[in-house]
This record gives structure tokens, sequence and C-alpha cells, in this order.
């Protein structure tokens, strides 16, 4: 049977995901009001047949850019105080039992360390909001820059550069879907590290679940120091658990494909991943090195 403990963990964190997905809802509409701004600055114009117009177009597209760069950023250092503060009462309303298994104060929490962990195994927040703000940019310079060369009309660099945007927005709403709960389990990690007690990691599993993070699961680590890093991809769903607060053996991904039906297993495995488990006995373990999914040519076999 399940864990309290476990059992309100998952809760918790589904309910962090549906916040951080009315989160990235909020600024796709910001990016969308950004988007009208800039086709209504590039449709003044019918053509751009002068450096003129062209640099002048520009610099109003930077500055859109600018604020909303801005914005991003204020919103998401806000957003991870309030995730931190959220999570340290948390852990101490599900953890602090009456042997005082973790004793989390918000002062041991601080913004650097939330803001400077990268978050999909890439990404600090301010690079995140960089390459977010370029990727807005280059959207619109490279179409306007072809219309300028070309001789194009303003329709058809709006068309153009949406079609990027639309791309753009995807990997926005991606990334603050992903950073929201690993503001939450990086303030995890940091109590179970100032703790000192083993941890369990855990994965979500389900069909969607990676074999990097099925690798993991259920795995007991000394300490959080020694545990991997957490979001091992966009929208990584793992997470970490006191090893104390677990009363039920958490199941191997193995464990849990063995439960599914043979069409299940291949449609998640892929047909030659599938042979290689089923027919030459290569534990899945064995598809990853080191945090990563091994190509088939590199599988020890």
């Amino acid at each position: 049977m399940i864990s309290k403990a476990l059992s309100l963990t998952i809760k918790h964190y589904i309910d962090l995901e549906y916040f951080a997905n009315g989160l990235a809802e909020d600024f796709q509409i910001l990016l969308d009001e950004l988007k009208a701004r800039c086709d209504k600055a590039i449709t003044t114009q019918k053509t751009f047949n002068t450096k003129l117009s062209y640099n002048m177009v520009l610099q109003i597209i930077k500055e859109e850019v600018r604020k909303f760069k801005a914005e991003l950023l204020e919103r998401l250092e806000e957003t991870a105080t309030v995730i931190s503060e959220r999570e340290v009462e948390f852990l101490n309303k599900t953890y602090n039992t009456k042997s005082k298994t973790l004793l989390p104060k918000l002062s041991d929490i601080s913004l650097s360390s939330l803001l400077f962990v990268p978050f999909d195994k890439r990404d600090t927040v301010k690079q995140f909001v960089d390459r977010a703000a370029q990727n807005i940019l280059s959207s619109y310079e490279m179409p306007l820059r072809s219309g300028y060369l070309f001789g194009q009309d303003s329709e058809a660099i709006v068309t153009q550069a949406s079609q990027r945007i639309k791309q753009t927005g995807k990997g926005i709403q991606s990334g603050i879907q992903t950073a929201v709960p690993t503001f939450a389990k990086t303030t995890d990690k940091i109590v179970f590290m100032k703790n000192l007690q083993p941890v369990i990691y855990c994965a979500v599993l389900d069909s969607a679940t990676c074999i990097v993070c099925g690798s993991y699961s259920g795995m007991v680590f000394k300490t959080a120091y020694e545990a991997p890093e957490l979001g091992q991809h966009d929208r990584c769903r793992c997470f970490l658990l006191p090893a104390s607060e677990v009363t039920e053996e958490i199941p191997s991904y193995e464990e849990f494909l063995e439960s599914l039906s043979e069409k299940e297993q291949r449609k998640i495995l892929g047909k030659n991943r599938y042979e290689l488990w089923k027919e030459e006995g290569i534990h899945l373990t064995q598809f990853v090195n080191n945090g990563r999914k091994l190509r088939l040519d590199e599988i020890d076999t």
C-alpha cells in the first residue's frame, strides 16, 4: 500500500504541474500581445525598400522583446521565491514527524540557489530567458532582413515570422512547465542535503516515462549529494523522498514494464530495445550510462 507521505507528494507535484501550466498560458498571452505589436509595426510599411525603414521597425521590435524578456525574468524570479516558500511549508507539514525527520527553514534556501541550477540539464533561468528573447528576436529579424533584401511585402514578412514565433512559443511554454516544479525539487534537495539523510529517487512510472528516469526509479542514495540531478529533461516528473518516510518498496522500471502487455512494452521501448530486453536478456539499466540514453550501437550486448 502506498505510504501517506508518497501519496501526498505525488498530489503535491500534480498541483505544481497545474500551476506551471497556468503560468505558461499567461506567458503565451503576453507573447501573443507582443506579436500583435510587432506585426503592427511591420505592417505600417507596405514594403521595406530603404534601410531607414528596416532599422526603424527593427528597433521597435528589439524594444518590445526587451520588455518581454524583463517581464519573463521578473515573473520567474518571483515564482521561484513563492514556490520555495510553499515547498518549505509542505515539507514541514508532511515530513516533520515526532522524530523530527526534517527541519527545513526558508532561510536555508537562497534565491540564487534556485536560479543558478540548470532546470533541464541545460539552462539556468537567466540562460533560458536569454535564449527565449533571442529566439523571439530572430523570429522577426530574419524575415525582416529577407524582406528588405528581396523586396517582399510586409504581409509576407509577418507570415514568415508567425511560423517561427509559434515554435518559439512552444519552447517557452515547455521551459516554464519544467522550471516551476524544478524550483520545488531544488528546494527539496537542499533541505535533504542539509539533513544528510538517505533519499529515494522516485519516477512517475507510466507510458511517458523515459528510460533514463526509469533506470533511477526506486534507487536509494545515502545523501541527496549522491542523487542524480533532478530535471533529466523537459517536463521531467521525477522527485526525491526521504527514505525514512517511504514504507513500501518503490517499483523499478523493469517491474513496471513487466506488468504491461507485450504490445505496450514494444510501444514504449521500441522494436530493437524490446528484443534486446526480452530475447537477449539485456537489463534495462544497460540502456543508460551516466544519465544518458545509449544509442543502439553503444549498448553492451
